[in-house]
């Protein structure tokens, strides 16, 4: 290599330092402006209400079944009782009609969402874990509302 070599990839060197200087606190502005909201326009409004409408209606049902947890027996008994039904209706209806054999692998695709459907339900409402279930459905309530109520200003 010659000198002249060396030089420039010691000027390249200085230009990209100096670069990765200045150009962190350009990046920033440029990334708040990008990320700051824009005005909602009534359609969205009116989601964010209907939002914020159905996970106070999930917190109250969270609340009563905190308050009840016999409750929540009752609901992973209907959920049982539910997939019972499905599994039977799986093996039946083949059996009832050869031409049904696609609603039985229907039903039986049933019986496997409504345990996951269970499973999932029963560890956001076990005792153990319905406070902090509670708690995150309250976070995302107060950002909607904050969301909703803070006017957004664009500079």
């Amino acid at each position: 290599m010659t000198i002249n070599d060396y030089v420039g990839q010691l000027l390249v060197g200085l230009f990209l330092l100096v670069l990765g200087g200045a150009l962190p606190p350009v990046l920033k502005k440029v990334w708040v402006a990008m990320n700051r909201p824009g005005p909602l326009t009534p359609q969205q409004k009116g989601e964010l209400v209907k939002r914020i409408a159905e996970q106070e209606a999930v917190l109250e049902n969270y609340r009563h079944y905190k308050n009840h947890p016999n409750d929540i027996i009752l609901l992973m008994f209907q959920l049982v009782m539910a997939q019972i039904f499905a599994f039977a209706a799986a093996v039946c209806l083949p059996l009832y009609s050869p031409a049904l054999k696609a609603a039985s692998v229907l039903c039986f695709f049933l019986v496997f969402l409504i345990g996951l459907l269970g499973i999932l339900y029963s560890n956001f409402a076990s005792d153990k874990n319905i406070d902090k279930t509670m708690q995150r459905t309250q976070k995302t309530i107060d950002e909607a509302k904050t969301k909703l109520n803070t006017p957004s200003t664009v500079p």
